[in-house]
């Protein structure tokens, strides 16, 4: 499990608390006996707040209305664990998944992709529903933390000075590369190769690019790229809203922050390096909010000047915790 889904679950944690709903985050045994993703899980939620699965199971047995939200890709394992350690009734299980044709479970519980989806992904979708579970999905279930949603003067000046920056080419243009938060030592040529095709065309543009690197698997590609810059650890506290305020272009994998770059109206050039993130490029693109760095041409200062219009026009995407809480507490 990526750190990805930990965070997803920090923001949606972190509105319950604003609403005074109790809480508990279960993590893996693995992330609290790592002490770097834990600083990063507890510098993001009350460290009170956490629990492993064992203590879990013996919380719920004193707490009525218990609903358990599980956003892994083992589902089926994770919730049959909870079936059988708690052998409580009348536990409500809610599922948070990134795709639509992920295998789904006959146990009753609802779905929720917090994301648009395909019109491929919906057909499919409407084959799996039946009388045991729902299926919630589209941008009324989006889930950013609190703190990244801004008001619609802050996002007109953000709007403003970034096509400003981007349509003045004499300007730095200030770059964010990031292939998210998981090691790996699995380095693409491609994904370099086509790195810095990009950077070349950028540099044709602008007098000056200053590069920040998010991450080992990033900076492996950066510097199989052959490109200078200026590292960020992921397993640091982390000040993304100023990152992304001070940048003007976005490079790497898709992930679920896509959506957290659609509030700051920051655009974005793509490389899916995993099958859900397939999902997630035809969704932005559908959009126009992300472009596919395989199709990136000469045209490109236009293209992200449009893509800074389309991330402003997505204002029903900047939160959909209230549709969320319906589903939690829905018969």
């Amino acid at each position: 499990m990526g750190l990805g889904h930990i965070f997803r679950q920090c923001s949606l944690l972190n509105m319950l608390n604003i609403k005074n709903i109790n809480f508990n985050l279960v993590i893996p045994v693995s992330f609290k006996s790592d002490k770097s993703r834990y600083d990063l899980i507890t510098d993001r939620i009350n460290e009170n707040y956490i629990l492993s699965g064992k203590d879990a199971v013996d919380k719920m047995h004193c707490t009525k209305n218990n609903i358990i939200i599980i956003d892994n890709y083992k589902f089926e394992y994770v919730y049959n664990k909870f079936r059988e350690k708690s052998n409580l009734p009348n536990i409500k299980y809610i599922r948070i998944d990134d795709i639509a044709y992920r295998k789904m479970s006959n146990n009753p519980h609802t779905t929720i992709i917090p994301n648009l989806v395909s019109k491929g992904q919906e057909k499919i979708i409407k084959q799996f529903i039946d009388n045991n579970y729902q299926i919630k999905y589209g941008r009324e279930y989006i889930i950013n933390e609190p703190k990244m949603v801004i008001s619609e003067n802050e996002r007109l000046d953000i709007l403003n000075l970034r096509k400003n920056r981007i349509q003045n080419k004499k300007t730095e243009l200030n770059l964010m590369i990031s292939f998210g938060g998981t090691i790996t030592n699995k380095i693409c040529a491609l994904e370099a190769e086509r790195l810095t095709a990009l950077i070349k065309l950028l540099k044709s543009n602008f007098s000056e690019i200053k590069i920040n690197v998010i991450g080992d698997y990033g900076a492996s590609i950066a510097n199989k790229a052959n490109i200078k810059y200026n590292y960020i650890n992921w397993l640091q506290p982390l000040d993304l809203i100023n990152l992304y305020k001070k940048s003007d272009l976005y490079i790497g994998s898709i992930g679920y922050s896509m959506w957290e770059r659609v509030v700051q109206l920051l655009p974005s050039i793509v490389m899916p390096i995993s099958q859900n993130q397939k999902e997630y490029l035809q969704v932005g693109i559908d959009l126009n909010i992300h472009k596919d760095i395989s199709i990136i041409n000469e045209n490109i200062i236009e293209d992200i000047d449009n893509m800074i219009d389309s991330c402003f026009s997505q204002k029903t995407a900047i939160s959909g915790y209230n549709n969320v809480f319906k589903s939690l507490y829905e018969k």
